[in-house]
C-alpha cells in the first residue's frame, strides 16, 4: 500500500508533462481533416482543406504538455518544492522565445504564424511551447538520478518506435495492419471510406516510423545514438544496458531503411567533434565506446549490405547534379505570346481571336513560320532536329475554352487562351499568371542534393524582405515563390509541387525570425554545446544541429532538440531541502 502511495507524490507525479512530451506524443498517428481558413493562394484548392495523419496531434499534444509543465510549475512553485537559479543560456531562449512573438506581431501572414501552416503545425505556439518544456526539463532534472529517470522515458518510448522500424524495414509495416487503421482513422471516417481509404506514399521496406518522414529517422537516430552510448555507460542494471543496445541496434537499421543521408553525415560528424574535443573523455572510457561504436558499425555495415548497398549509394549521390527533367529554359507569356526557349531556339506560339474563332500561329525569332507534323496520337511536333523532343497539342475545356498544353518528356505545361491572353491552367483548375523566381547561386546545380540547389536559390533571397525580424513563425510556404511552375517542371518532374521548407533550418530561422532570431538560436545551440561539451549527449545536439544543414525542424523533430537542450544543461537545478 506505501508503495502505492509513493506513485502520487510529487517526485513521480512531477516527470507526468516530460512523459506526455517525449514518451507519448512522437507515437502519436491520428487523422485530422483541418479547413484551413484565410489561405486563398491560386496556388492552393479553394477551399483548401488538409487530411494530416502524423503531424496534427503531434502539434497538439506539444502544446498542452507546456499547458501541463506550466500548470506543475505552479503547483511546484506554491508547494516550495523547487528553486531556479537561471543561466545566461536560459536568458538566450527566453530572449529568442521574445523574437518569435514579435516576429509573429509584425508577420504579414497572420493566417499561418500562430498554429502554422498545413502539415507542418509549427507555428508560434508550438514554438513557445518549446520554450516552456526547455525550462521545465531543466527544473525537474536536478540531479544524476532524475536525469537517468527521464532517459528511460526515452529509451522505452525509443523501443517502441525502433520496433516499428524494424517492421517497416522488414516489410511488415504496423501502420498498415487493419487493426493499427482502424485506430488511427475515426469512426465516421471508416464508415464513409472504410480503411481502404487511407494509404502510405513510401515503398514497403522504407522506414519512416511514426515521423512522416524518411528524412526526420535520419535525425532522430543522428540524436538517439548518443543516449544510447549514455545509457549504456552510466545504467548499471545488465537489463537496462542490453536494452540500450537493444535500441540501438533499432536506430542503425532504422537508419539504412530510411536512406537518410543527412542523419549518418551528422552522427559521423558529430561523434568525429565530440573525439577531438574530449580526447581524455574518450581515453578514459575508451573500451566501453570503442566496444560500443564498433558494434554499431558493424550493424551499419550489415544493413547497408541487406538493403542493396543503398547507404553507399545514396551518400554517393550527395554532390551529384542531376541533368533537369527538360530542355525547356524559360517561358515568358507577352499577352497573346507565348514565348518558348526550348535547347537555346526560341519558340513563339500566338493567337488571333477572329469571327469564327482562334487562330493560332507559330513562328521562330525571324517571324519564320514553324514546320509542325502531327503525329498518330494528336501532338504536333517540330521538323527541326533542336526542337525535337518539344511537342504540344490543343485541347479543348469546356469551362476554360482552347488550351495549348506543352509537352517536353513527361512533363506537361497547360497555357489557355483568354481574352486577356495566355493563362497558366495549374493543377486545380485556376487560370494563374506564371512567375519566374529570381535566384542566387546554383545556377546549374538546381537539382544538387535531391534538388536543394533550386530550393536553396531562391529562399536565399527571401532574407532580404524581413532581415532584422523575419516573417513569422512557419511562414516559408507563403514566403517562397510558388508560381514558377517552369522552374518547378524542369527540376522536380512535378509541376503541382508545392516547397513548403527551405531543407536547410538555418536559412528557414533567417527568413521566419530574422537575424536577430537566427542568432539567439545559434547562441543558444553554441552555447550549450561547448558548456556542457564534456557529457556525450552534446553529441546529440550536435547531430541534429549538423543534420539541419540539410532539413528542417518539424512538429515530428522539433521536440528532439527541445529535448536533448533540456537534459544537456541540467546542473544549475537545486530542489528545496
Amino acid at each position: 500500500m506505501e508503495s502505492f502511495k509513493n506513485l502520487f507524490t510529487w517526485d513521480k507525479l512531477k516527470f507526468i508533462p516530460i512523459l506526455l512530451f517525449i514518451g507519448i506524443m512522437p507515437l502519436t498517428v491520428r487523422l485530422k481533416t483541418v479547413h484551413m481558413e484565410g489561405l486563398e493562394k491560386d496556388w492552393l484548392p479553394t477551399p483548401f482543406v488538409y487530411s494530416d495523419i502524423f503531424n496534427y496531434y503531434k502539434a497538439e499534444l506539444i502544446f498542452y504538455s507546456a499547458l501541463l509543465a506550466i500548470a506543475f510549475l505552479i503547483a511546484g512553485w506554491v508547494l516550495g518544492k523547487t528553486k531556479y537559479k537561471m543561466s545566461i543560456i536560459d536568458k538566450i531562449a527566453l530572449a529568442f522565445g521574445a523574437v518569435v512573438i514579435v516576429s509573429s506581431i509584425l508577420s504579414p501572414y497572420k493566417e499561418v504564424v500562430w498554429r502554422g501552416y498545413a502539415e507542418r503545425w509549427h507555428g508560434a505556439r508550438t514554438w513557445l511551447s518549446y520554450i516552456v518544456m526547455y525550462f521545465y526539463f531543466r527544473i525537474v532534472i536536478r540531479d544524476f538520478q532524475s536525469r537517468l529517470d527521464v532517459t528511460r522515458i526515452v529509451l522505452f518510448s525509443g523501443l517502441i518506435m525502433g520496433s516499428i522500424g524494424v517492421f517497416q524495414l522488414l516489410g511488415l509495416d504496423p501502420l498498415k495492419a487493419e487493426i493499427v487503421k482502424r485506430m488511427i482513422l475515426p469512426l465516421d471516417y471508416v464508415s464513409q471510406f472504410g480503411t481502404e481509404g487511407i494509404s502510405f506514399t513510401f515503398e514497403d521496406t522504407r522506414v519512416y516510423l511514426t515521423l512522416y518522414n524518411p528524412n526526420n529517422v535520419g535525425l532522430y537516430a543522428a540524436a538517439m545514438l548518443p543516449f544510447c552510448v549514455y545509457g549504456w555507460m552510466n545504467e548499471k542494471s545488465v537489463m537496462f544496458k542490453g536494452l540500450w543496445s537493444l535500441f540501438g541496434v533499432q536506430l542503425i537499421l532504422a537508419l539504412v531503411g530510411s536512406y537518410s543521408r543527412a542523419g549518418i553525415v551528422a552522427i559521423v560528424i558529430a561523434f568525429g567533434v565530440y573525439m577531438v574535443f574530449n580526447l581524455s573523455v574518450f581515453v578514459l572510457n575508451g573500451k566501453k565506446m570503442v566496444v560500443g561504436l564498433v558494434v554499431l558499425l558493424l550493424v551499419a555495415l550489415l544493413g547497408n549490405q541487406l538493403s542493396g548497398q543503398i547507404l553507399t549509394r545514396r551518400l554517393g549521390d550527395v554532390f551529384n547534379s542531376r541533368a533537369l527533367y527538360t530542355k525547356v529554359e524559360a517561358v515568358d507569356v507577352q499577352g497573346k505570346v507565348l514565348l518558348v526557349n526550348y535547347n537555346n531556339q526560341e519558340v513563339y506560339f500566338e493567337y488571333i481571336q477572329t469571327p469564327d474563332g482562334l487562330v493560332p500561329t507559330i513562328y521562330d525569332a525571324q517571324e519564320s513560320e514553324l514546320d509542325v507534323i502531327e503525329n498518330e496520337e494528336g501532338d504536333f511536333v517540330f521538323n527541326n532536329e533542336q526542337l525535337a523532343g518539344l511537342k504540344f497539342r490543343y485541347i479543348s475545356y469546356t469551362d476554360i475554352g482552347i488550351v495549348v498544353e506543352l509537352v517536353s518528356g513527361q512533363i506537361k505545361w497547360p497555357f489557355a487562351m483568354t481574352d486577356e491572353g495566355y493563362k497558366y491552367v495549374n493543377a486545380f483548375g485556376k487560370l494563374v499568371n506564371v512567375e519566374a523566381s529570381q535566384s542566387i547561386g546554383f545556377e546549374g546545380k538546381e537539382r544538387l542534393g535531391s534538388n536543394r540547389g533550386y530550393i536553396w536559390s531562391r529562399s536565399l533571397l527571401l532574407i532580404k524582405e524581413s532581415p532584422i525580424f523575419g516573417s513569422g513563425a512557419d511562414s516559408f510556404t507563403l514566403s517562397f515563390p510558388q508560381n514558377d511552375y517552369i522552374n518547378q517542371g524542369n527540376v522536380f518532374g512535378d509541376t503541382q509541387k508545392i516547397v513548403d521548407k527551405p531543407h536547410n533550418q538555418f536559412i528557414g530561422l533567417f527568413i521566419e525570425f530574422g537575424l536577430i532570431g537566427l542568432g539567439l538560436f545559434l547562441a543558444w545551440f553554441v552555447g550549450s554545446v561547448f558548456t556542457y561539451r564534456k557529457d556525450i549527449l552534446s553529441v546529440s545536439v550536435l547531430g541534429i544541429m549538423i543534420s539541419f544543414m540539410f532539413y528542417d525542424i518539424s512538429v515530428g523533430t522539433g521536440w528532439i532538440l527541445i529535448m536533448t537542450f533540456g537534459i544537456l544543461t541540467t546542473d544549475t537545478i537545486q530542489e528545496v531541502s
